[in-house]
């Protein structure tokens, strides 16, 4: 049982170095036009959420087994209470009260863990919506540059004909010109 708070303790440790890329006092908020939020970035944190959630559930787990056993010591008292032998009865319960009392310091412990771990998750949470609102904006960037260059080579394209035709009209006064410049010097 020790072990496993300590396995925990220890994933908590590490799922709070694993997201500390992701705060903002850290790593920053990319620029405009900068793409700082790449999909590991984004996998990384997914993950991070699955394995705090997997905790999460495994804590819920512990602490209503701990609640169990808390209802069995407390239902043996009740038993020994209502007993024959008083001897035997009150180092039962004084081992019961014992028992009670460390399941009780336990408990709290892991609903204080519980707490904090809910906190983060919560934090985790936000700046997941937050990266997730970001990526929204900077692909609806990306759309609206796209578009528009799409609509300035439509007006490049365009230009560009506008220009060649005036060209051929330009050649094509020229050679009337020439024409008329050749049929004068020929009278």
């Amino acid at each position: 049982m020790v072990l496993t708070m300590h396995l925990r303790f220890l994933s908590c440790i590490i799922l709070t170095a694993c997201h500390g890329f992701l705060l903002t006092n850290k790593t920053g908020i990319p620029s405009v036009g900068t793409s700082a939020f790449t999909d590991y970035h984004y996998l990384m944190l997914t993950d991070a959420l699955g394995a705090q959630k997997q905790l999460l559930s495994q804590m819920e787990t512990f602490v209503l087994q701990l609640q169990n056993q808390l209802k069995t010591v407390n239902q043996e008292v009740k038993d020994l209470k209502s007993g024959n032998s008083a001897a035997h009865q009150s180092l039962a319960v004084v081992e019961l009260k014992n028992e009670t009392s460390e399941l009780r310091v336990k408990t709290t412990r892991l609903q204080n863990s519980y707490d904090i771990l809910q906190k983060k998750f919560d934090t985790i949470q936000n700046e997941n919506n937050v990266l997730k609102h970001d990526n929204a904006a900077l692909k609806s960037q990306i759309t609206d540059s796209h578009n528009l260059s799409i609509h300035t080579k439509q007006q490049l394209d365009s230009l560009t004909h506008s220009i060649a035709a005036s060209n051929i009209q330009n050649v094509t006064t020229i050679q009337s010109n020439v024409d008329t410049l050749t049929s004068q010097v020929k009278v």
